[in-house]
Formats: structure tokens, sequence, C-alpha cells
């Protein structure tokens, strides 16, 4: 159970990784001791972990659409309480009166998550300042040939962490302060 605006603002840090409308996007929620995990990959850009305060009532771990239950839980008010019980082919999302049904995915269809080995810089940063950090991916080259062209690139400048993406034509620049992150 979590509230609905704290729920809906973290899968919406989550569906930033979205492309385009075309590629499907599966959350993997997994619950904690009193939160649940929100971890979203795409696959040619990577993947967005985030997380919401919950009240955990069985530990557990299931995948189900981020657009749709995005879509469900940002009707609902931002203090009404979302409840979310699994079954082996679904999902329910309970709040008030509303009872909804959502497919479930089984874990093993989903994408890995994108891992780094040798990381060159590490950064915490609040959930506004990593959308100002993804808002270049509508600049990133979806074409196959330039794979090169298909992120953002993170680094920092003086006291500024900076991301940059292009696709040979437009090129979007965001900056916001921050402590060091990699150069």
């Amino acid at each position: 159970s979590a509230l609905a605006g704290e729920f809906s603002n973290a899968l919406s840090l989550a569906i930033a990784i979205a492309r385009s409308k075309g590629e499907p996007l599966s959350a993997r929620l997994t619950t904690k001791i009193n939160s649940v995990s929100i971890q979203c990959t795409a696959n040619r850009i990577g993947t967005i972990s985030t997380c919401a305060q919950a009240i955990v009532d069985q530990a557990g771990e299931a995948a189900i659409s981020l657009e749709r239950l995005a879509a469900l839980v940002s009707c609902f008010p931002p203090d009404a309480v979302v409840k979310i019980e699994t079954a082996p082919s679904f999902a329910s999302v309970v709040s008030g009166g509303s009872r909804s049904r959502l497919s479930s995915i089984p874990l093993s269809d989903l994408p890995s998550a994108a891992v780094i080995h040798d990381a060159t810089g590490h950064i915490q940063i609040g959930g506004a300042n990593l959308l100002t950090m993804l808002e270049p991916l509508s600049a990133a080259d979806t074409g196959r040939a330039r794979s090169y062209l298909a992120g953002v690139f993170w680094h920092s400048v003086d006291a500024l962490l900076v991301a940059i993406s292009t696709d040979g034509v437009k090129l979007i620049r965001t900056e916001f302060v921050a402590e060091p992150f990699s150069k």
C-alpha cells in the first residue's frame, strides 16, 4: 500500500526512460521493508530504479505494464491509498471503491537491468533533477547504425552536472548545480 501521489511520482521517474510510444515498458515492482522499488529497463537506453514509501503486508515481486500502471495510479487523488495485490497472472490495483486488474508479465520476460562494471563516476540526485538530466533523450539517435548516439552523456563541468544528447542534427544540453560526477 502506498499514497497515490508518491507512487505516481516514482512511476513518472521510471517512465522517463521511454524513448517512443512504440516500445512497451514493464515495471518490476519489488517490496522492501517499508518501500516498493520500481525498476524499468529500456533495451537500448539503460535502467532507471526508483522507490516509494509503502506498507508491505507480504514481501514479493511482480512485473506489469509501466504505462498502464502509471496511467491508473495518476487518476487517484494524491492522498488516496493504493494497494497492489498480485496473483500468478494478474495484479489488482485497489483504492477506495475502485478495483482494477492488470495482466502480469513473467519476470523471466523482463530485460536484464543495465550493469556498469567499471564506473567512471557516481552521483545521487533528486527526482526533479533526474528529469532535467533525461530531457536530452528526445534528441538521441533512434537509428541502429549509430548506437553511440543513442544515449545521454553526463559529465561535470566546474560546479555543473551537464547532460548532452544528439542525433547528428539536433542537440540538447541541460545542466544543474551538483557535486562532481565525472570529468
